[in-house]
Formats: C-alpha cells, sequence, structure tokens
C-alpha cells in the first residue's frame, strides 16, 4: 500500500460487459487479487470490481488489460477511483459470487465459508483473491486434471506455488508425498502457507526461492507460470525433474515454443498434451542420461 493511504481505501474499477462473459471476468478478477465485487447501481451490465488501493495501480489495470486482450473478452473498463471502505453489502455479494465447484473427476475447490461437497473424495479450501491459484483460471485447472491421472510420486516440487493450490492437491491427492513449494515472492509464500494451514496441513518445505537454488531433484516437478518465465527457466526445471514435469500457464498458440524449449532442455517423452478452452499443458518424462550410457 502506498505511504499515506489508509489501510480502508481501495480502488473501484467500473467496468461493462456482457452477462455471457461475467463468469470469465469474476474468475479473472479473482486471479489478480480483487477483494470485492458488486453490481453497479446504475446498471446489471456494470460491474465494480475492488482492489487494495497501491502504488501499483497503473501496472493492476495494464495487467487486467493486457489478461482480458488474451481472453478475449469484451469488457470496456469505465472509469477507476479511490474509494473508501464501504459497507459489508459488497463483501457479502463477494462472498456468495465465489462458491464451491469441482475440477474433474475428484478435486473440490470451496472458500472457507462453506463445506466440501461429499461427491469429491479431495477438497481443497481456498481464500479467494489472495494469490494466483484460486483454481477458477484454467492453468490450474490443468494442472489438477494431469495430476488427477498420474501415479502417485515419491516426492514433488511446486515451482512458483502462488496460492499453494497445487501443492495442496499433491498433499490431499497422495497422502505421505515428499512436498517442496517456492515462490521468489515472500509476501506469496505466506499466503501459501496460510492455504496449508486452512487445509490442516502441516510439515510441507515453503521457501522463497529461484529454481537454480534448489538442489537435488523431485519425482515430479510442477510449474504453472507463464510462458516467457518456463522458456527461461526449462533448462532448470528439467534438471529439477527426477522422471516427470507438469507445465501449464501458456496458451495453445504458445504450445509448440514451450515445447521446443523442454525438448533442447534435456531428453523428454511420452509428452501429454492437454487443454481447455484456449490454454494449454504439458505433462513430460524425463529420460535420464544414465539410461543411455
Amino acid at each position: 500500500m502506498s505511504p499515506g493511504l489508509a489501510p480502508d481505501l481501495y480502488l473501484r474499477i467500473r467496468v461493462s460487459l456482457k452477462p455471457a462473459d461475467l463468469d470469465a471476468f469474476v474468475a479473472l478478477c479473482w486471479e489478480l487479487g480483487t477483494v470485492g465485487l458488486s453490481e453497479s447501481e446504475a446498471s446489471a451490465n456494470r460491474l465494480d470490481v475492488y482492489f487494495h488501493a497501491a502504488s501499483g495501480d497503473t501496472q493492476l489495470l495494464e495487467t487486467l488489460r493486457g489478461r482480458l486482450s488474451s481472453l478475449d473478452l469484451k469488457v470496456d473498463i469505465l472509469d477507476e477511483s479511490v474509494v473508501q471502505n464501504r459497507p459489508d453489502d459488497w463483501l457479502k455479494e463477494f462472498r456468495g459470487r465465489f462458491t464451491g465447484f469441482p475440477v474433474g473427476g475428484r478435486f473440490w475447490i470451496h472458500p472457507p465459508w462453506e463445506r466440501p461437497s461429499k461427491n469429491r473424495e479431495v477438497a481443497i479450501c481456498i481464500e479467494p483473491g489472495a494469490a494466483f491459484g484460486t483454481g477458477t483460471h484454467e492453468s490450474t485447472q490443468l494442472c489438477l486434471l494431469g495430476m488427477e491421472e498420474l501415479a502417485a510420486p515419491q516426492s514433488v516440487l511446486d515451482v512458483g506455488t502462488g496460492s499453494g493450490i497445487l501443492t495442496v492437491a499433491a498433499l490431499k491427492l497422495w497422502p505421505g508425498v515428499k512436498a517442496l513449494a517456492i515462490d521468489n515472492d515472500p509476501e506469496v509464500v505466506a499466503v501459501a502457507r496460510s492455504t496449508l494451514g486452512s487445509n490442516r496441513l502441516r510439515g510441507v518445505l515453503l521457501a522463497v526461492a529461484e529454481p537454480r537454488s534448489v538442489q537435488g531433484a523431485a519425482d515430479l516437478v510442477i510449474a504453472n507460470l507463464t510462458r516467457p518465465i518456463l522458456e527461461s527457466q526449462a533448462s532448470e526445471l528439467v534438471r529439477l525433474s527426477w522422471s516427470r514435469l507438469l507445465v501449464s500457464g501458456f496458451t495453445e498458440d504458445e504450445e509448440d515454443a514451450v515445447l521446443e524449449a523442454f525438448l533442447s532442455a534435456g531428453v523428454l517423452n511420452n509428452v501429454v498434451k492437454r487443454r481447455l478452452r484456449s490454454w494449454s499443458s504439458l505433462q513430460m518424462e524425463r529420460i535420464r542420461c544414465t539410461e543411455h550410457s
């Protein structure tokens, strides 16, 4: 938060959108860290989105516009302003929009104020808006879909853990697995630690770190990042993988470039491509050099 700003000040972004784009837009806002949404009093097709007022307001708007373009969402940003904390009505409405939902055949993602579903064996409790990874984004769901089809690994490394959702999924999907989660942002690591606590999970190694600083290797490396980061870190991610890699965070038209980066970084085979709407993931197996000596 910017120096001099009171803690009850919020950036309000007012948008106009079609009802068909509402769910996708709200999901995007969660991923960007919104603290609340409400329908504008002026029109049913307008929505007010609230973020903590901060020095990065300009960057937030640029990120929002870029994501709207990449998702091909027809959302018009009408105005933005810093406002005082409003009554609890918009927070209640926000909570009403984030309800539990299934992913694949085994996962159920829900906020703290809802009980998990009895129809899914793996329940993940997530506080929306805390960090990237509420489970609503296609890239996160692609990772979860890939994980539920894998045999249980002995160890997992979650690179760029965000909210910690994929680490929680691994620990609940494969009880007893050894897990290490890293991120280069201390605040994000704190959020991941809180997520693990909300899911009553302990004994997980969390670290503020880059892949190059991690020693050893994990049976499964999961990285839900972006194309530029995946391409730049491909060799490190391959080094850290003893057996399998699962990467996502890129669009279908970026898939070939990401795959080429990983194939250039190591000997990989059994590539599995998964797609969800315009997003993609890659699951790969590493062939270690000793196998060919």
